[in-house]
C-alpha cells in the first residue's frame, strides 16, 4: 500500500515511445561548435536558421539556440523550444545528423519548424543522390 504523496516505482512508470530523450539532444559546447564550424548543410526557413553535420550515429540529434535578446521572456523561449522539439520528434525518418537550430525572431513557431525539417530532409536526400 502506498502513501498518498509517494512516487510510483520507476519500473511501473511507462515511457512514451516517441519522447525526445537525452540521446536525441546535443549537450556539450564542443558538439554545438563542431556543427557551427563546418556544417555540411545550412538552411533558413522563416524565423529559423539551421546547420547540420553527419554524426556517425544511428539517429539525428538536435541542439537549440534561443537567445534572450531574441525572445525576452523565458515562458516564450520555452514555448518556441517546445514547438521546435515537437516538430523534430514528429519527423518520420531524419538522417543521422547533428542539427543546430537558431531562432532568429520572436515569432518562431511550429509551422516554421515543420517547414525547416521538411526542407532539410529534402536537401539531405538530394545531396545523397548527388554523391551516388
Amino acid at each position: 500500500m502506498r502513501c498518498a504523496g509517494a512516487r510510483p516505482n520507476r519500473d511501473s512508470v511507462r515511457r512514451k515511445a516517441n519522447t525526445f530523450g537525452q540521446a536525441q539532444r546535443l549537450h556539450l559546447k564542443r558538439e554545438f561548435d563542431a556543427v557551427l564550424a563546418a556544417p555540411v548543410l545550412k538552411l533558413r526557413r522563416g524565423s529559423l536558421w539551421a546547420a547540420a553535420l553527419p554524426n556517425g550515429q544511428d539517429r539525428a540529434r538536435l541542439g537549440l539556440i534561443v537567445g534572450k535578446r531574441v525572445i525576452r521572456h523565458a515562458v516564450d523561449r520555452n514555448r518556441a523550444k517546445r514547438a521546435i522539439r515537437e516538430a523534430f520528434r514528429q519527423q518520420p525518418a531524419m538522417p543521422a545528423l547533428d542539427i543546430v537550430i537558431r531562432v532568429l525572431s520572436p515569432r518562431a513557431g511550429s509551422s516554421d519548424a515543420d517547414r525547416l525539417f521538411r526542407a532539410m530532409e529534402d536537401l539531405w536526400r538530394k545531396r545523397l543522390g548527388a554523391m551516388e
